[in-house]
């Protein structure tokens, strides 16, 4: 003889079933964009690295930068309000970087010191 909650039981597990199975597919979905994010995180800081060194975003590392970041999918950048400029040792440097990532906004700002 069968139990009479049995059947709410039952479908008690599947409604949570279900639950985390949408709550596993939207993070999946998602975690594309995180990482991506983070290696554009991880290429300012490359890049802000060398902007300490030289005092400034030099053409030269403004190409690479560019050419990294249209390899990780970033589309319409742009560095405005970065330093472009040579500055003296100990003048502040920023390196704003922006765009679009697939449907997101992307805005990776990051300030340091000169230190050449």
């Amino acid at each position: 003889m069968k139990d009479s909650g049995s059947v709410g039981e039952f479908i008690t597990c599947l409604i949570c079933l279900l639950a985390m199975t949408v709550l596993m597919e939207a993070f999946m979905g998602n975690i594309g964009a995180i990482q991506k994010k983070l290696h554009i995180s991880q290429c300012a800081r490359k890049y802000m690295l060398i902007m300490e060194t030289e005092g400034y975003l030099s053409e030269e590392a403004k190409g690479g930068l560019l050419a990294e970041l249209e390899q990780l999918g970033l589309k319409e950048v742009s560095l405005m309000e970065s330093t472009v400029n040579p500055t003296d040792h100990g003048n502040e440097i920023v390196l704003h970087i922006r765009g679009k990532m697939d449907e997101y906004e992307v805005d990776e700002k990051r300030f340091s010191v000169s230190k050449n």
